[in-house]
């Protein structure tokens, strides 16, 4: 496997890192190698099965984690534990002693907070229900700092994942509704989107009536308003999902 090698030199990193990175090891490296070298195997998705997956197993493991120098460091290897399930056929460890740490972190940087819910999508986690709350709830007075890519992003974990904290869903909102007139088309289909996910979704029917009622209403408009500056624009794909919104 691996898109950027051929069948060849896939087939030989991955009898050379079965043959080198055994579990004796794994157990010598240390905690900076283990990610050094894992990042490696995730970017370029090639190497041994076992041994990669043995690399999450460590990395999540409670011991390796509380070695870390920094709390911080735990958002980094749940970056890369989770982005290595995804992309590889492998079992996803037990990352409670990740999250865990995370969760005791007083104060997360807005690009910190959008890494840990990132993962958490990653893997569709619904689990950590009081981690995703505070997380979010904490993010409402770091809006402002959001770019619009990060408002799209930030909506659409909230729409998967259970748990985010209502007020930062409406804040989203609000924050959606001024930039409206920058939106590109794959951005307002985006957008689109996960409004019509937000509506048709039972799960968060309840959300809409007694939180964002007001933010929805007026985000329509502005939608609205940038779909006509934009007609003409669209791909088949994203002139269904406004279509779809509106409609």
């Amino acid at each position: 496997f691996g898109p950027w090698l051929g069948p060849s030199s896939c087939e030989l990193i991955g009898v050379w890192t079965s043959r080198h990175w055994g579990p004796s090891a794994l157990k010598a490296m240390s905690t900076s190698d283990l990610r050094r070298n894992l990042a490696n195997c995730c970017e370029l998705t090639v190497g041994d099965l076992d041994v990669i997956s043995n690399m999450c197993a460590r990395l999540s493991a409670k011991e390796s984690v509380q070695r870390l120098s920094s709390p911080v460091d735990a958002i980094a290897i749940l970056h890369l534990v989770t982005l290595s399930t995804k992309r590889l056929p492998i079992k996803l460890p037990d990352i409670s002693h990740l999250l865990a740490t995370i969760s005791f972190i007083r104060r997360l940087t807005t690009t910190q907070a959008l890494s840990v819910l990132s993962s958490l999508v990653r893997i569709r986690e619904t689990r950590s229900l009081e981690l995703i709350t505070t997380i979010t709830r904490k993010e409402i007075a770091a809006l402002s700092t959001y770019s619009l890519n990060d408002c799209i992003f930030a909506l659409r974990a909230c729409l998967i994942l259970t748990g985010a904290s209502e007020p930062y869903v409406a804040e989203l909102l609000n924050a959606l509704v001024t930039l409206a007139p920058t939106l590109t088309p794959r951005q307002l289909a985006n957008v689109c989107h996960l409004l019509t996910m937000l509506r048709n979704s039972r799960r968060h029917s309840q959300v809409i009536r007694t939180v964002c009622a007001k933010e929805v209403r007026r985000l329509m408009p502005a939608l609205l308003a940038r779909t006509k500056t934009l007609l003409k624009q669209f791909g088949v794909k994203d002139a269904r999902y406004v279509i779809d919104c509106f409609y």
